[in-house]
């Protein structure tokens, strides 16, 4: 009597789903970001279970997610940490910023983001700022854990799975914190454990959707991973009522995560696009700083350096002179900046993308006439590549020197360092802030004559100096690399053309301490000596290019000096 209970109310619920629509949206998450999977979605027609057919959709790998009614759709990514990314159907998601707490699932309900952390304490249910990232607690939950989490609107709950606790599907008001168990899990078919495990859950039409993780694994051969189940529940039938499978389970297992959600694709999506979306409608600007987001702008132009997403401005010079335009430390994104003439849909005059001071933002320059006005499109370098940030249009900057090189003494062991320079120190340094300017020219000079750059290599394959940027590293120093250093720096870039030199250095070369201690004892000349003697380069202390006896008559001369 029971079983025909179950199957009147199994075909009653198959058929009131006749009346659902909309789109189904389930996302993968992956561990390796080289090797994405593809999300996937299924329409939710009247035909439903038996037309249930996956699609992919991108690849992107989604630990939760959520859809607002006007499918503005919030994910989140990461394991131990996430980020929080903002886009609407069928468009790739961009970066809104790093979540305060690690966020599992998401739910949006009452004009509010929602999230389970569970490694946050305490552990529960926090509300997501989706312009900041910043979580706030609103239900505290150490028993049940909802790794799977949706808003249902027509209600303004909150709905989960519990696989801890008492397991199954709950209700949750995200204003008072009251949780109701409405349902036990869904039927689990091969899934090998006693309970059941379900994580990306979404709610439309008054109908929660929810997948069995882990449920695909083959009890007989445990890395022969199946497609996992996917059900859903009426909330109209109140608790404990059935379950309908769908007739193809989700296109790939979600082994760990995956969040999901429902919408109606007949919405059209509310997104706060930049009034300087377009070309026509470019901001006015002059000189000065000039913020802008291209979180949701259109791509209206294009230029040789490319660039998706852009927003505009129609700068009119209030003189000539060499303008630079910069996105330099302000954008939260990867920048294109480009140049054009006055009239939309022209080619750019000069771009660029990465600027030399200031990757992955960009800057350039150019000469500019007074009341002659330019177009400036500022986009990102890909779809991913969105966000906030300033424009800035002024004078090529000045050079500024931040720290100056000191006098040092070195050994031969200073600079043992691995062939790449990734560690070790270096023994003149000479540090500027020159952001904007990116013809920058470097040249350091011993006793007044350059240094030149003998490339890259093995310790053991080359020999005397490394520049490094504007720091000069001896990689095998021997007595010839004492002298006075100092590094020249240019820009002619500009309308101001810019020439610093740096303060001298005075580097000394103590031969003597041949083991590297740090003071002299008979243990330098006994180590000098067998190194003579075995042909070790080391023992070159005169920087001859040979061992010969005047090695020695030097070593024994430095040895008696002493080092200063």
């Amino acid at each position: 009597m029971h079983r025909i209970l179950a199957l009147i109310a199994a075909a009653g619920l198959a058929a009131s789903a006749h009346a659902q629509s909309g789109k189904l949206f389930v996302g993968e998450y992956g561990y390796d970001q080289s090797n994405l999977p593809f999300c996937h979605e299924t329409t939710l027609d009247g035909g439903f279970p038996a037309s249930v057919a996956w699609s992919p959709t991108y690849q992107f790998a989604v630990q939760g997610a959520a859809c607002t009614p006007q499918n503005l759709v919030y994910l989140v990514t990461g394991t131990f940490s996430t980020d929080l990314y903002v886009t609407v159907p069928d468009r790739a998601p961009t970066l809104v910023a790093p979540t305060s707490q690690t966020i599992f699932d998401m739910g949006y309900v009452g004009g509010k983001l929602y999230g389970w952390a569970e490694y946050a304490t305490p552990s529960g249910i926090y509300e997501i700022n989706p312009q900041t990232g910043a979580c706030t607690l609103k239900v505290e939950s150490t028993s049940e854990l909802f790794f799977a989490l949706d808003g249902n609107p027509a209600n303004g709950l909150l709905y989960g799975f519990s696989e801890y606790g008492v397991t199954g599907l709950y209700s949750i008001n995200p204003n008072t914190g009251e949780k109701h168990r409405i349902a036990p899990p869904p039927p689990v078919a091969t899934f090998p454990n006693s309970y059941g495990s379900c994580r990306g859950l979404a709610v439309g039409n008054n109908k929660v959707y929810l997948t069995n993780t882990w449920n695909g694994r083959d009890p007989s051969d445990p890395d022969h991973t199946l497609a996992d189940s996917y059900y859903m529940y009426d909330l109209a039938q109140g608790d404990n009522g059935v379950y309908v499978q769908f007739a193809n389970p989700y296109a790939e297992t979600t082994p760990v995560g995956g969040g999901s959600y429902w919408y109606d694709p007949s919405v059209i999506p509310t997104v706060p696009s930049p009034a300087n979306d377009h070309c026509a409608n470019a901001t006015h600007v002059g000189e000065g700083v000039f913020a802008y987001d291209t979180t949701w702008a259109d791509t209206d132009g294009s230029s040789s350096c490319g660039g998706v997403g852009d927003v505009w401005f129609l700068y009119t010079p209030t003189y000539t002179h060499y303008a630079v335009f910069s996105t330099c430390g302000t954008s939260t994104a990867d920048t294109v900046i480009s140049i054009h003439s006055a009239e939309c849909n022209s080619g750019d005059l000069d771009c660029n993308d990465d600027s030399p001071s200031c990757a992955p933002q960009s800057s350039i320059g150019f000469h500019v006439a007074a009341g002659v006005p330019l177009l400036v499109r500022v986009s990102g370098y890909d779809e991913a590549a969105r966000g906030t940030g300033s424009l800035t249009i002024g004078e090529c900057p000045g050079i500024v020197v931040n720290s100056q090189p000191a006098n040092a003494r070195i050994t031969r062991c200073t600079a043992t360092l691995p062939s790449d320079f990734s560690q070790g120190p270096f023994f003149v340094r000479f540090t500027v802030d020159a952001t904007g300017r990116d013809d920058i020219t470097y040249s350091w000079e011993k006793n007044g004559v350059p240094v030149a750059n003998t490339g890259s290599g093995s310790l053991d394959e080359y020999g005397v100096y490394n520049a490094q940027g504007w720091s000069m590293l001896i990689v095998r120093p021997t007595m010839a690399d004492a002298g006075t250093y100092r590094c020249v720096l240019s820009s002619s870039s500009c309308e101001n053309p810019i020439t610093i030199m740096s303060n001298p250095a005075v580097l000394t070369f103590c031969a003597a301490d041949y083991d590297c201690s740090g003071a002299l004892s008979v243990q330098d000349i006994f180590g000098f000596l067998n190194g003579w003697f075995a042909a070790d380069p080391a023992a070159d202390v005169n920087g001859a290019n040979g061992l010969t006896v005047q090695d020695i008559f030097d070593f024994l001369g430095a040895w008696f000096a002493g080092c200063a």
